[in-house]
């Protein structure tokens, strides 16, 4: 910055949240800059990154059938962060991966210990650990109640349901007692606040239904 030479800062809050760790001097000459937000990337983008990490560490991506990149994919998809570090744990197994022609079962048997199968996911599950988070009744959340934790509760489980069990629009419908219209609502409500970085309820909730620490 004393150069006069482009200087990029990262940060994952925003600018004037930091006020009580920056000299306010510093917070005005950052504000003056150019400030932008980096959004969560999409799967596509996930997939994509995967590969070159993959590809980087000497593993070969082909031996790795779309099944297990997703899989991989599924349960490190929090931060970057945590894809870099799953890729670390396949580098230990190059060696085995790279002379196999089903690397499926090798994948899974690298992360056994650390998530669950979407497989054993269950909605019922789903709902009583919600349910614990928010120390509400599972009722609730398929009720009528518009209680304001309960509506968050019930968006949350909507969202999961989603992202976790592949379920349609109609489906969630179905199982929560709600026209499409209110679904969509739950999933437009979900999108904004993972733009506005405030989805942090459910990335505990998400985990801890996945069994991650």
């Amino acid at each position: 910055m004393q150069n006069k030479k482009p200087t990029i800062i990262a940060s994952q809050k925003e600018i004037n949240s930091l006020k009580e760790v920056l000299d306010e001097k510093l917070i005005t000459r950052l504000s003056s800059g150019f400030i932008t937000k980096i959004n969560e990337p999409k799967k596509e983008d996930l997939m994509k990154i995967l590969e070159f990490l993959l590809t980087e560490n000497g593993i070969n991506i082909s031996n790795i059938n779309e099944k297990s990149k997703n899989y991989i994919i599924r349960n490190h998809s929090k931060n970057i962060s945590s894809l870099i570090g799953a890729v670390k744990r396949i580098d230990f197994y190059k060696e085995e991966i790279n002379n196999s022609n089903n690397t499926e079962e090798i994948i899974y048997s690298i992360f056994k210990d650390l998530v669950k199968e979407i497989d054993e996911i269950l909605p019922e599950n789903i709902l009583k650990t919600i349910a614990k988070h928010y120390r509400i009744n599972t009722k609730d959340i398929l009720g009528k109640t518009r209680e304001a934790k309960v509506v968050v509760a019930r968006h949350i489980a909507m969202n999961i349901f989603k992202e976790l069990l592949d379920w349609s629009s109609v489906e969630i419908g179905k199982y929560f007692y709600r026209d499409h219209s209110t679904v969509l609502n739950a999933f437009k409500k979900h999108k904004q606040n993972q733009i506005n970085n405030k989805d942090n309820e459910f990335e505990i909730i998400k985990n801890k239904i996945l069994g991650i620490n």
